[in-house]
C-alpha cells in the first residue's frame, strides 16, 4: 500500500513541479521589432502592460547590423551608457535573455544614438514564479548571442526534488502549505 501512496505523490509532485516552472516567451514590443520606437515610450508602455516572472524570457527580434541589444545597470540605462553592460551585446537576432533573478532588469541598444536620440531602451520588474499555468509560443533552443542571468529558481527547483525523493510525508506538508494562484504585480512603471 505503501508504494502506491508514493507513486501518487511522486505524480503529484512531478505535476506541481510542471505548473511552478511554466515560463512565459515574451516577444519584445509584441508585433514591433526591437528598433528605433516611435513614440520613444513604445518598449516601456509595453514592458508595464506585463507581469514578468522568474524564469521568462524576453526574444529581441530586429534586422542584424542594424540593431542590438545590452543587459545594463540602472545607471547605464539612466545615462544611455553603451560602455557600461552587464551582459554581452547580442548582436544576432532573435536575441533572448531569460530572467532568472527578481526586481528590475535594464535593456538597450547599444547602436549609436539609439538610445540617447531615440529612447530605444525599456526596463522590466521581474516578480517570484507563477504558481499558475502559462501559454507560451514555441521558443526552440537559444541561439548564439543569447544571455542568461544568474539562476535562483534552479536551487528552488533542486531543493523541491530532495524533498520529493526524501518521503512522501514531507512532500504531503510542502503541497499543503504552497501558495496558491498567482501573486499581483504591485509596482508600477
Amino acid at each position: 500500500m505503501g508504494g502506491k501512496k508514493g507513486s501518487v505523490l511522486l505524480l503529484t509532485f512531478v505535476t506541481i513541479l510542471g505548473v511552478c516552472s511554466a515560463a512565459t516567451t515574451y516577444i519584445v514590443g509584441d508585433g514591433v521589432d526591437w528598433g528605433i520606437p516611435s513614440p520613444p515610450s513604445l518598449y516601456s508602455t509595453w514592458a508595464s502592460q506585463k507581469i514578468f516572472r522568474l524564469g521568462d524570457v524576453l526574444e529581441f527580434n530586429f534586422v542584424n547590423g542594424q540593431d542590438t541589444v545590452a543587459v545594463v545597470s540602472k545607471a547605464a540605462y539612466d545615462g544611455c551608457n553603451t560602455n557600461d553592460l552587464l551582459s554581452p551585446v547580442m548582436t544576432t537576432s532573435p536575441a533572448r535573455v531569460t530572467l532568472n533573478t527578481t526586481g528590475t532588469h535594464y535593456f538597450l541598444c547599444t547602436t549609436p544614438n539609439h538610445c540617447s536620440l531615440f529612447g530605444q531602451k525599456f526596463s522590466v520588474f521581474v516578480n517570484g514564479p507563477s504558481l499558475s499555468p502559462t501559454t507560451s509560443p514555441s521558443a526552440g533552443p537559444p541561439p548564439d548571442g543569447s544571455f542568461t542571468t544568474p539562476t535562483a529558481a534552479g536551487v528552488h527547483l533542486l531543493s523541491l526534488v530532495s524533498i520529493a525523493v526524501s518521503g512522501g510525508a514531507t512532500l504531503e506538508l510542502w503541497v499543503s502549505i504552497a501558495p496558491h494562484g498567482p501573486k499581483k504585480n504591485v509596482n508600477k512603471f
